[in-house]
């Protein structure tokens, strides 16, 4: 049986947050005690986590972090979809196009007019598959001001259920 549970990060338990994390180290493989010092010294009380179980047991999930993001010199509210992540053993199953839905459901649902991630070159991919476009002309500002464009290895994907493509994106944040 599958169930997809999407609620505030702040009433996540400590042991799915492990379980999580444990999720997360498959793809990217830092260890288990680091990726919990990640988690919690980049988790806000307003993310929303969406995860996915199956019998019970959780086997994908993704942060969806509360963004403002400008286009075109416009400010708009934006998801940023950030660790999307199946487990090893539930890929192939369509779980990650399901999680990514959860991000467009939430900008349908106006809880955001714009959702976004970056990713590597070698994922852009699979999110092009779950309907998500890339943006060519991005670039990021961090917490202290400084503007950088997007590495050559980072692609930026956006989910705009209202409309095509976007142009002249700029993100702030350090961590996506």
């Amino acid at each position: 049986m599958l169930e997809i549970k999407n609620t505030l990060l702040s009433d996540v338990s400590p042991s799915l947050v492990t379980a999580l994390c444990k999720i997360k180290d498959m793809h990217w493989p830092h260890g288990l005690d680091s990726q919990l010092d990640w988690w919690h010294r980049n988790s806000d009380a307003d993310d929303r986590l969406v995860a996915l179980f199956e019998n019970g047991a959780p086997v994908a999930f993704l942060r969806i972090r509360n963004r403002v993001v400008t286009v075109n010199g416009h400010e708009l509210t934006a998801a940023c979809a950030t660790e999307v992540s199946v487990s090893t053993g539930a890929q192939g199953r369509g779980f990650g196009c399901l999680m990514l839905d959860a991000v467009a459901q939430f900008v349908r649902n106006g809880q955001a007019e714009l959702g976004y991630l970056l990713c590597e070159h070698k994922q852009k991919a699979f999110y092009e598959r779950c309907g998500w476009k890339p943006v060519a002309d991005v670039e990021i500002m961090d917490s202290s001001g400084v503007v950088r464009p997007l590495r050559d290895h980072e692609f930026c994907m956006i989910c705009n259920p209202e409309g095509d493509g976007v142009d002249g994106l700029t993100l702030y944040g350090d961590v996506f």
